[in-house]
This record gives C-alpha cells, sequence and structure tokens, in this order.
C-alpha cells in the first residue's frame, strides 16, 4: 500500500466511522489497528511461507528412523528389490547428514551473501529434492548414503539462507517469534515423518517431501521478496527501500533502517567478508556462538532424533517403532511450542540458562539408570523407564 493509497483508505474509514457516530478517539484507534493489521500480514505470510522448508528439514533429519522400522518388518524396495542394511551402514545414514551438512556450512555461508537470500533457498530446494528422489528409487545403502549426503548440502543452504533471510525481513519485536517458527515448523516435520511411517512405506514418504519442496518454492517464487539488507550491501538501495515500506510501520521507519545499514556498509570502507569478521568485537561473539553450537551438537539429542527407534527397540519397549518415534517427536514439538511462546518474553538468555539447568538435570537421572543400575527384564510398556527419560531429554533440548 503506498503512500497516496493509504492516505485515500483512511479518508474513507474517517468518514464511515463518523457517519456511525464513533468518536475521534476511538477512530484514530481502529486507524492505527487497521494500519499495523495491514503491514503485519505481509510478515506473517512471508514467515509462514518461509518456514515451510523447515517441514522437509525436521523430515530429513528423523527418515532413518521410519527406514530402521520398516526394515525390521519388510525390506522390500520401491522397484520391487530387497534392501539389506546392516546397523553400521545404519549408523551411517544417520551421521552423513551431520557431517556433510556441517562441512558445508561455510561454503553455504559466502553462497548466501554472493546471490542473496532468496535465490539461496530456491538452490536449496534442487538437492533436496535430488536426494529425496534417491531414496525414493533406492535398491541398494550406497544409493541411499548417497542421497543422505545430497540431502545434507540442501540443509545446509537451507538453514543458512533461512535465518539469515528471517533476521533481515523481521522487525525485532517479532524476530525472536520469526527464528521460533522455523524450529516450529522444523519439530513439526519431526513429528510428520513419525506419523507418515505408520501409514506409509519408507520410499512413498519421499514423494510427499518433493511434494512440501513444490510448495516451499512455489512461495518463494510468488511471495517472497529479496532481503533488503542484501539488496542495500549491493547498492540496489531504491529496491530495498521499496520492501522496507512494504514491510515496515511507516515510511520513516523503512527510510531510518535504510540508513542504518548504508550507515553500517560505508563502516566496512571496502573491506571484504572475512576482515570484517576477523575483528575482535566480532570474534568475541563468535567464541559464544560456538561455545554455545559445541553444547548443543554434544548433547546427544540429534542422535536420539535420529536414532530413537532403534533405542525403543533396544530398551524393550512392546510397541511399534513408528508409534514410539511418534510419541518422542510430539515431545520434541511440545517444547518448540513452549520455546516459540517463551523466547520474546522471557528472553533468549533465561530460556537457554533455564534449558542447560533442568537438561543437565534430566541427563544426570538418564545416565545414572543407565549406567548405575541394572537393566531390568520389561515385559510391558510401564517398566520402560529410559525412554521416558529421552523424552525429557529431548524436550529440555529442544526448549533453546
Amino acid at each position: 500500500m503506498n503512500s497516496q493509497e493509504d492516505k485515500l483508505c483512511r479518508r474513507g474509514m474517517t468518514v464511515g466511522l463518523r457517519g456511525a457516530g464513533i468518536s475521534t478517539a476511538c477512530i484514530a484507534r481502529q486507524l492505527d489497528l487497521t494500519k499495523i493489521t495491514v503491514r503485519l500480514v505481509p510478515k506473517v505470510l512471508i514467515i509462514v511461507v518461509g518456514s515451510i522448508g523447515h517441514l522437509s528439514l525436521g523430515m530429513a533429519q528423523t527418515w532413518p528412523n521410519t527406514l530402521a522400522s520398516h526394515l525390521m518388518t519388510d525390506n522390500t524396495t520401491l522397484l520391487g528389490t530387497h534392501l539389506n542394511v546392516s546397523n553400521t551402514q545404519l549408523d551411517w545414514m544417520g551421521s552423513v547428514f551431520y557431517v556433510t551438512m556441517t562441512s558445508f556450512l561455510l561454503f553455504a555461508g559466502v553462497i548466501v551473501a554472493r546471490i542473496g537470500r532468496r535465490l539461496s533457498l530456491l538452490c536449496s530446494c534442487l538437492p533436496l529434492a535430488l536426494g529425496w528422489l534417491l531414496f525414493a528409487f533406492a535398491f541398494s545403502p550406497e544409493m541411499i548414503l548417497a542421497g543422505r549426503c545430497v540431502v545434507g548440502v540442501g540443509a545446509s543452504l537451507l538453514v543458512i539462507g533461512g535465518r539469515a533471510y528471517m533476521s533481515e525481513i523481521a522487525t525485532t519485536n517479532i524476530r525472536g517469534l520469526a527464528i521460533a517458527f522455523m524450529e516450529l515448523m522444523k519439530g513439526l516435520g519431526l513429528m510428520m515423518m513419525a506419523g507418515l511411517g505408520v501409514v506409509l512405506p519408507w520410499y512413498h514418504i519421499s514423494f510427499v517431501n518433493i511434494g512440501v519442496l513444490s510448495l516451499f518454492s512455489t512461495g518463494l517464487l510468488l511471495i517472497f521478496p529479496e532481503s533488503p539488507n542484501y539488496l542495500a550491501v549491493h547498492g540496489k538501495e531504491m529496491e530495498a527501500l521499496s520492501i522496507l515500506r512494504r514491510l515496515r510501520s511507516s515510511k520513516e521507519d523503512a527510510e531510518e533502517e535504510l540508513r542504518q545499514l548504508k550507515h553500517l556498509n560505508q563502516c566496512r570502507n571496502g573491506s571484504s567478508g572475512w576482515a570484517v569478521l576477523l575483528t575482535y568485537d566480532n570474534i568475541k561473539r563468535l567464541a559464544v556462538v560456538c561455545g554455545l553450537l559445541f553444547i548443543r551438537s554434544f548433547t546427544g539429542t540429534e542422535l536420539i532424533k535420529v536414532n530413537v527407534a532403534r533405542m525403543m527397540q533396544s530398551s524393550g519397549v512392546l510397541l511399534d517403532a513408528n508409534v514410539s518415534s511418534f510419541i518422542v517427536m510430539s515431545v520434541v514439538l511440545c517444547a518448540v511450542l513452549a520455546m516459540t511462546g517463551l523466547v520474546d518474553r522471557l528472553g533468549r538468555r533465561r530460556c537457554l540458562i533455564i534449558s542447560l539447568a533442568v537438561m543437565a538435570v534430566v541427563y544426570s537421572v538418564l545416565g545414572a539408570i543407565t549406567y548405575l543400575i541394572p537393566p531390568p527384564v520389561l515385559t510391558d510398556l510401564d517398566t520402560a523407564i529410559p525412554p521416558v527419560n529421552i523424552s525429557h531429554t529431548v524436550y529440555e533440548t529442544n526448549i533453546k
């Protein structure tokens, strides 16, 4: 909505409301509320559509669970052949995704900075779709491992591009919610994979993911503008200003944000990205972030997500592996829902401290049960204490 349309809209609403006998103060409040709503709708739409890709990311993380649970009863592939997978190969199918994703993250950051956030997200759909096609038509473990590597490359582009885009499009008051919503969609993807595993064979689930990626890429093409930060840094200031005017609450806010972006760009004095990154202040920030990521990576939560079906089977739970996976992934989704509601109220630091503190207690209990108490002979689900602790551990980690 441009300034002329905004004036006409306000004038028409004012005349109509005065005709209805509404006071001037109420009219002013109603006009402000309407203006905020009009500005908020595009941002909400972008956040929702931009998070759809994380459905596929969540499903990719836990797809080995579905594969392992199905192979316990039927190892037939889409092509009618039989797939024989060892435990070691199943371990690699879970791990190689994270190895590839982590290895490519640095290159993904360079790509996102060079070609832009929107195009990077579009490019991420290609390796993700190719990986899912490899899963669908796989007739050997090696083909699945290759697909996991390809999906890991796409996931790195999706994670870097998505987080950069959301943090730049959203205003400060909803930025935490925007990032948390991406995690919410990923948690929903975890639960969807477990739920689909109950009703569909592992190779048919691949086509569901390709459909999700098609929806995501269509939304990128039809709805997504390029990040105004990227446009401003690359000298396309008029395009950046046009996008900011559609997304910010007022023309003045948009122009002020563009001025700040231009100022930050000028402070670089033509330095390369690495030169700006390797400053004392940025190194301190990076050290804190890397430390937190190191702690998160070694909590074991990702390992639990990938191998929960086999862990449940080993613990003696007399429940279908897909159903038990669905229960644990539902706990993940509940944790992300809690985080979505708390992150902007309590703040990032408090949520992180609470999560780490409770997780330390839960892991201590899990460790005590696992290593200090002799494993019981499980005869029914009520005696399965370790999986309960696993669920609590996953919950506390994902509240971050």
